[in-house]
């Protein structure tokens, strides 16, 4: 007994039962889909020439960045160099301020002396540090306290004030020593 086989071809008909194709606009989702396939590519190497772009403005900024990091650190070396330039140069200024020429003291001193009088030894030190100081010593001969007063007087009216005075007399010697000061800047410009 052999089975039969039937084999309908009914199907090559119209039927209503069956879906019918798809709409002609559904053939463009393929065209779309290489459209956007293409896209994706070109985006693709937009975004890497971007980014290789992006690498190379940074590497250009990092050595930016250093050169002014250098430059930086160069000037800050001569800023200091200039700060420390300005502090000797005011250290000086400030010495030369107070340095002020002792001629007129020892001018003072010769006319204060007199005629019998005679000047000994005469010592003007300066204080390195205090330059507006000077320690003077004076040992004079023939001299009594006429003399020293008349001495003392001459180098007042220079401006000058003797601090931590001293005074000795041994036979016919005085010595007499002393800090003397410039009192105001006025008689250190007049006395130069």
């Amino acid at each position: 007994m052999a089975a039969e086989v039937y084999v309908c071809h009914d199907l090559k008909g119209p039927r209503g039962e069956v879906s019918q194709g798809l709409p002609p606009a559904y053939r463009l989702v393929p065209v779309a889909f290489y459209l956007a396939l293409v896209g994706c590519t070109a985006a693709m190497c937009w975004f890497e020439t971007e980014r290789r772009r992006a690498v190379v403005e940074a590497l250009a900024f990092s050595t930016q960045a250093a050169t002014y990091q250098a430059e930086s650190a160069r000037i800050g070396g001569d800023r200091s160099r200039i700060n420390t330039l300005v502090v000797r140069a005011t250290g000086v200024a400030k010495w030369l301020e107070g340095a002020v020429n002792l001629q007129p003291i020892c001018v003072a001193v010769s006319r204060g002396a007199g005629k019998h009088a005679n000047i000994i030894d005469l010592s003007l030190t300066r204080n390195s540090e205090l330059p507006e100081q000077v320690k003077f010593e004076l040992r004079m001969s023939n001299a009594n306290s006429e003399v020293m007063d008349a001495t003392l007087q001459g180098i007042r009216d220079l401006g000058v004030r003797a601090y931590s005075a001293q005074q000795s007399t041994d036979l016919d010697q005085l010595d007499y020593k002393a800090t003397l000061v410039w009192q105001n800047p006025t008689a250190q410009a007049s006395a130069k």
